[in-house]
Formats: C-alpha cells, sequence, structure tokens
C-alpha cells in the first residue's frame, strides 16, 4: 500500500500543476509586427485597440508606401479584411520636409489621416482626422539611398456621417520600402 501511495502522490502532484498551467490570450498588441527600421515591410497598428495587420491582396499589396523625394509627399497605408468580411483600410498622407522627426496630421497642408470601414451594416464608412485631437507621425529612419521609411504614428477619426464615433488609432508602425 505504501509503494501505491508512493506512486500516486506524486502524480497527482504532477497532474494538479498541469492542469492549473493555462495559456495566456495573445494580446492585441503582440500580434502586430514589431517597430523595425529595416524595410521588412511591415504595417499594423491597434484600431480601438484591436490588432490591424494588413492582409487584404485583392486591389494590390496589403500594405504600401510612396515616398517623392523631390516634393517630400510620403503616404503609407494596409487593408485588412477582418474575420466578418468588412474591409477596412488605414493610412495617412505626410510632407516630410524636416526628414526624420514628428509630424502632427491636423488636415491642414495636405497632412491628412484616414480610416475606412467598408462595412455595408455600418453607415459610418470614411472617417479622417479629428481637428480635435490631430495624429501624430513620426519618421524614424528615412533612407534615400536604400528606399526604406520607416516609423511609428497614432490618431483619432471621426465620421461626418456618424459625429459621436471617434475611432482611436494607437500603436501604429511601419518598416516599409518604397
Amino acid at each position: 500500500m505504501k509503494k501505491k501511495a508512493q506512486f500516486y502522490i506524486p502524480l497527482l502532484f504532477l497532474l494538479a500543476i498541469l492542469s492549473s498551467c493555462k495559456d495566456e490570450p495573445i494580446q492585441p498588441i503582440d500580434m502586430l509586427p514589431p517597430a523595425t527600421n529595416e524595410g521588412k515591410n511591415t504595417f499594423g497598428c491597434l484600431i480601438d485597440g484591436e490588432a490591424f495587420i494588413p492582409n487584404y491582396v485583392g486591389g494590390g499589396a496589403g500594405a504600401n508606401a510612396t515616398y517623392n523625394s523631390f516634393s517630400h509627399r510620403f503616404a503609407a497605408g494596409g487593408s485588412m479584411e477582418d474575420k466578418n468580411g468588412v474591409l477596412k483600410r488605414v493610412g495617412f498622407l505626410v510632407f516630410l520636409d524636416s526628414g526624420i522627426g514628428t509630424y502632427i496630421m491636423d488636415d491642414i497642408g495636405n497632412e491628412q489621416s484616414i480610416y475606412n470601414n467598408y462595412d455595408p451594416a455600418n453607415n459610418c464608412g470614411f472617417f479622417d482626422g479629428d481637428p480635435e485631437n490631430p495624429g501624430t507621425v513620426v519618421i524614424t529612419r528615412l533612407d534615400t539611398a536604400n528606399y526604406i521609411i520607416s516609423g511609428v504614428f497614432r490618431m483619432d477619426v471621426i465620421s461626418e456621417h456618424c459625429p459621436d464615433k471617434i475611432i482611436h488609432i494607437t500603436e501604429g508602425r511601419f518598416d516599409m520600402r518604397y
């Protein structure tokens, strides 16, 4: 009897330990690509706390960026089809007249932020920058020799069709080749 107890007690202890181990849910921020400066062609952000990682290739690449070295016009964005089939797009346009640094997306002088939600059940549709809380784009790398542009962004966007709805886009990051 003593041998059985010596066998079962450690076994029960091991089972108790294993059953207490639970997989922690992945947090939305942990789903985003890391903020890098290597031209990895990554783009992502949180939209109202949910991960936005471009995946839609129906009309082209899931994420894209363009930079014109003469006008200093930089545009980046991405499209994602969510689990309900709703197509979402996040993007911005900034004139990088100072190169690396922080730019405010105040919709003045063509510095803009946008969010589109192509959800037939939602009449809000197109959102653009909130003048009360303009977003920012921080350029951390602008490499015109290797065509790499990297940085982080955040913005609040509003819709004229849904004036009470503010969408918070946070933890944005991009590391793109243009």
